[in-house]
């Protein structure tokens, strides 16, 4: 893969996307790159259902008072963030911009992210308390579509990232990850170590070598741990026995069974981690 140069970060007014904005600063610096702010206004405000039966029951003018009164609101709320965002920019003298638009959030910012080298988005938004699922209904539809590499940050953020764990299942997208985590590593310092897990030991051997003979090649020094259990144990495990900072994981982790009702094993690993991960499409 190419150098990070363009890094994309949705926010708003949770803690979530806050801390996106803290993290992508941190690697803008890192990377020489440039920062890209998106603020979406959700077009389910401005044109929803619940604002057509409205207009039969009210008169016209209470109507478009109400719709003035929203809309109003919103743009304030635009305001603010580009200023709180341009403030904390500035004070971390970093290259950036700022765009704000009117839209399904998950639909511009995957329209955006083509544009990008990476993008950093909060996994839940500002009515988190109020839902039951792991991922924040934009983030899930992001996680399931981009086709660049995307880091899902949770609502508390390490002060300093070191130990960084690569789940190596070898295929095209843990090339990719392979690729992506060097570039990290490189740029960051960052201590490493690579699990892979299979269903055979000799299978997850074969698998890890792959990943051994190309960090090897790359002179980045790795830890490699082996296990032959389950994936999602297995990661939580390591990640918190080894107080890692951020997990890296390619896009193919799919189980079968599971993809008709679209819920994969990294939708989980990302729902229940409150490290940075960073998923490989």
């Amino acid at each position: 893969m190419g150098e990070i140069k363009k890094i994309l970060v949705p926010i708003g007014g949770s803690i979530y996307s806050l801390n996106a904005l803290d993290l992508a600063i941190r690697y803008v610096k890192k990377f020489d790159a440039q920062l890209f702010g998106l603020y979406v206004k959700d077009i389910r405000f401005f044109e929803g259902p619940w604002f057509k039966p409205m207009r039969g029951l009210m008169a016209s003018e209470p109507y478009f008072e109400l719709k003035k009164s929203v809309t109003d609101s919103l743009n304030e709320r635009e305001r603010k963030i580009k200023n709180y965002y341009e403030k904390v920019c500035n004070l971390a003298s970093v290259y950036h911009k700022f765009e704000a638009y009117k839209g399904f959030p998950s639909t511009v910012i995957l329209s955006k992210a083509k544009e990008m080298d990476m993008v950093i988005m909060g996994k839940r938004g500002e009515h988190a308390k109020w839902l039951q699922r792991l991922l924040g209904a934009e983030c899930f539809r992001v996680l399931h579509e981009i086709d660049r590499p995307l880091l899902v940050v949770d609502q508390t953020l390490p002060k300093e990232a070191k130990k960084v764990l690569l789940c190596f299942a070898g295929g095209y997208f843990a090339q990719k990850a392979l690729d992506l985590t060097r570039y990290f590593c490189t740029k960051n310092g960052f201590e490493l170590s690579v699990l892979t897990i299979g269903t055979a030991a000799s299978k997850a051997i074969q698998v890890q070598k792959i990943a051994k003979d190309y960090f090897h090649k790359h002179n980045i020094k790795a830890h490699y741990l082996l296990s032959t259990g389950d994936v999602e144990k297995e990661i939580t495990k390591v990640k918190d026995v080894w107080t890692m900072d951020m997990l890296i994981t390619g896009g193919s982790l799919y189980r079968k069974y599971e993809e008709f009702i679209s819920f994969s094993l990294a939708d989980r690993i990302l729902g229940r981690s409150n490290i940075p991960v960073l998923f490989v499409r």
